[in-house]
């Protein structure tokens, strides 16, 4: 019939901008894809800042996208496992602000907050402090072969070196200890 008895034409009303919106929606899905991809690339290419900026683009243009959350998880857990801490934290710096990543990556941002403050130590020369931390660490991810992989075991490096540059062979044989 030319009018449905049930008038739900009507009643819906302008579907114009329903469907609109499901093509803005679409489109920025495309884009927020598209920023994932080149943000996955840039990192196996090494350029992390940028990396962090695609994906901070792809949260910012799409925030429900679960690719975005999935493969910014892969890549700073890979940066993780391989050593690489400051590169994880530089890719969840700028998205730390959007679309619950503080929350997504708690156990994340905790560790490499506790790999830096560790690092700094040593930079500064605290090798007793330093040691203090990286005990602690060690205690309290006991069994999360993330947190004592690669990342920890540079951190270990670091304070090994620092403390036989400055002759602290007690912190270091400690150091030693604790690699084994």
């Amino acid at each position: 019939p030319p009018t449905p008895r049930t008038f739900w034409a009507e009643k819906i009303g302008d579907i114009k901008p329903l469907l609109q919106e499901a093509v803005n929606e679409r489109d920025t899905l495309g884009i927020s894809d598209r920023e994932v991809t080149n943000g996955v690339e840039l990192f196996s290419n090494g350029e992390i800042e940028n990396a962090g900026s695609s994906f901070l683009k792809a949260i910012t243009t799409a925030p429900e996208n679960p690719k975005v959350v999935n493969q910014l998880r892969i890549c700073v857990n890979k940066s993780l496992e391989t050593g690489r801490w400051s590169d994880a934290g530089i890719l969840l710096e700028q998205a730390v602000g959007f679309a619950n990543i503080k929350e997504i990556f708690k156990d994340q941002l905790e560790l490499i907050n506790q790999l830096n403050f560790i690092a700094l130590l040593i930079r500064q020369g605290r090798s007793r402090e330093s040691l203090d931390e990286i005990i602690q660490y060690s205690t309290k991810n006991s069994g999360d072969s993330m947190a004592l992989g690669n990342s920890y075991k540079n951190i270990l490096l670091m304070g090994l070196e620092n403390s036989l540059a400055s002759d602290d062979l007690e912190t270091a044989e400690k150091i030693v200890q604790l690699a084994t």
